[in-house]
């Protein structure tokens, strides 16, 4: 995983990466590597307008501070 998102992130800063999940044991074990990861998580399942908004506010976040 680390490999990819370098990847991406050096061809495109911007970029956001999420981690979609259902697994909480997972998540546990993601945490510890990267301690801040819960502001990156969808939770599984999702309603659609919910995925939206939650996509919306990290874009609303990132494109904030970019200024």
């Amino acid at each position: 995983m680390a490999c990819n998102v370098s990847y991406i992130k050096n061809r495109d800063d911007k970029t956001i990466i999420c981690l979609t999940t259902a697994d909480l044991s997972y998540l546990e074990q993601v945490k510890k590597k990267i301690p801040n990861i819960e502001k990156y998580v969808i939770h599984k399942p999702i309603l659609l307008r919910n995925l939206k908004e939650k996509i919306h506010e990290l874009v609303l976040e990132k494109s904030s501070m970019c200024y």
